[in-house]
């Protein structure tokens, strides 16, 4: 499988970039989002970066109009961190859609369901998310505001970069609603109640049209886990062309 690699000159983006030739040898052609091209989208069928900022949004969806198969490499869901942490990559969006047929041999710890709480904690999406996925915030804020009400709490809102330790908003909270934060995973597997954008996050396509508190414990978030799970390595896996199995999920031919 012959890759294109973009990197920019964000440090994040270029260790990456490192591993990921490594893992594909001389198959990875790497390439600079500053001076893309025509050319240099149509050099392969398949291509990968590092998250969606410094000129990647605009290379993605350039490869988009051009029919590529395209890749993106984030922070992992569970066990995150650079360099030394998990990464996830997902297809053609930040996160891929669950499918439970999809399943790793590990799932991190989950707590019990919480009961009670004052109020849903919502997370809208960040400004850079907003604009890569043509988000409207404010309608967006509206109908979270509507579904909290709906759950019987208080909305309150919390954007990236509050303040309020993460832990203490979760102490008080009954639910989460995000749009496709990592604050959504991170309270569901404390067992608080969380819904997301059903298009654009995994959570959200894991939990569908449910929209309930009742209703979403009766789905598995063990397959769910382990679904993530199987959808994220760490640098050293992707150096030893560990990603390459993940990426024949989404294009078998390649």
């Amino acid at each position: 499988m012959r890759v294109t690699i973009w990197v920019t000159e964000h440090e994040f983006s270029q260790r990456i970039a490192s591993s990921l030739k490594l893992g594909f040898k001389d198959d990875g052609i790497v390439a600079t989002p500053i001076h893309f091209s025509d050319e240099s989208i149509h050099a392969t069928d398949v291509h990968i970066g590092y998250g969606i900022l410094r000129g990647m949004d605009a290379v993605y969806r350039r490869i988009e109009t051009a029919n590529k198969h395209w890749f993106n490499i984030d922070l992992g869901y569970f066990g995150a961190g650079h360099f030394d942490g998990q990464y996830r990559i997902a297809y053609k969006s930040t996160q891929n859609k669950y499918d439970p047929a999809i399943q790793s041999d590990t799932c991190p710890e989950i707590s019990p369901w919480k009961t009670g709480g004052e109020f849903a904690l919502i997370c809208p999406p960040t400004e850079s998310a907003a604009g890569f996925f043509n988000v409207d915030e404010t309608q967006w804020l509206n109908d979270a505001q509507a579904h909290a009400k709906q759950l019987g709490l208080t909305a309150k809102i919390r954007r990236k970069g509050d303040p309020e330790n993460l832990d203490d908003a979760f102490a008080s909270a009954g639910a989460v609603i995000t749009f496709n934060s990592s604050v959504g995973w991170k309270a569901l597997q404390l067992g608080i109640p969380t819904f997301s954008d059903v298009t654009h996050s995994t959570l959200g396509s894991w939990h569908g049209d449910v929209n309930t508190i009742d209703g979403l414990k009766q789905l598995s978030r063990e397959s769910l886990f382990r679904f993530m799970c199987a959808n994220q390595l760490s640098l050293l896996d992707i150096q030893q062309g560990k990603l390459l199995p993940i990426l024949k999920r989404f294009i078998p031919q390649a």
